[in-house]
């Protein structure tokens, strides 16, 4: 299974409506109003980090923001 679908899984499981995924920052949630970390999560960096983002980016997005680092759809 993907990591990603573990984060997922644990966002539905815990009535979180929003996943934050941003390099520095462990994984994050919205759950009622308010954003918390997913718990027992580490600090996505670097490789992780864009390993998270390819399994559900569209390829082409994704080449894009390798090459200029800037948001995903803009």
């Amino acid at each position: 299974m993907a990591k990603i679908d573990e984060l997922f899984r644990y966002l539905i499981s815990s009535k979180g409506s929003d996943l934050h995924l941003s390099e520095g920052q462990p994984p994050k949630m919205r759950v009622h109003g308010a954003v918390v970390p997913l718990p027992d999560q580490a600090v996505l960096a670097g490789q992780e980090f864009q390993e998270l983002l390819g399994e559900i980016c569209d390829p082409k997005a994704f080449a894009k923001y390798l090459d200029g680092g800037d948001s995903i759809g803009r």
